[in-house]
């Protein structure tokens, strides 16, 4: 009569129990985990992005703007060391005058970043445009810094080529670390408000 009493279909008492909170707090712990290795590689991801240009280029985007005198433009492709042996690189070479409030300056930044890979276009193209420019005589338009007006830029876009691929992995990345810590913690405080 004992025996009935304390019957439980061949398991211990409340063992079932706690092996499937132990599952349970396994499969959360190893989500929280797994989270954090997403944010981890969604970090890695994101930080060598370059998020210095894309704020120069924000910030250039606000600058007065003057009417600069090409004096000399270059394109040379260079060689350059690569992982895969030697690949080739363009190279701008600029200078122009410009006049902000009667004064005098002299500028030879094209863009950001004056070296690109050998099938990027773009300084191909803002060569010939400053090359346009000093043969005609026409002014080439130049942003510059009204804090400090020897600093002016060409061209200043934001380098989307080089941060959307980079930013759409990473914010996947952070998107599937979300959801492992939505499921590693499903009564967490954005929960507890609905």
């Amino acid at each position: 009569m004992v025996a009935i009493d304390h019957f439980d279909g061949g398991r211990a008492p409340g063992g079932a129990v706690r092996r499937r909170g132990a599952g349970r707090v396994a499969a959360l712990a190893l989500a929280g985990a797994f989270g954090c290795l997403l944010a981890l590689a969604g970090s890695h991801q994101l930080a060598p992005l370059p998020w210095g240009e894309a704020a120069t280029a924000l910030r250039v985007a606000t600058w007065p703007v003057a009417e600069a005198r090409v004096t000399a433009a270059r394109l040379d492709e260079a060689p350059v060391a690569a992982r895969g042996g030697v690949v080739a690189e363009w190279r701008l070479s600029l200078t122009y005058e410009y006049e902000v409030d009667g004064r005098r300056f002299a500028g030879g930044q094209g863009s950001l970043t004056d070296r690109a890979p050998a099938d990027d276009r773009r300084l191909v193209s803002l060569y010939r445009r400053a090359e346009f420019s000093r043969i005609t005589g026409s002014p080439l338009a130049v942003s510059y810094d009204p804090a400090g007006p020897g600093r002016a830029y060409v061209e200043a876009a934001v380098p989307w080529a080089l941060l959307l691929p980079g930013l759409a992995k990473g914010a996947a990345l952070f998107l599937a670390a979300g959801w492992c810590f939505a499921f590693a913690f499903p009564d967490g405080p954005l929960r507890s408000r609905r």
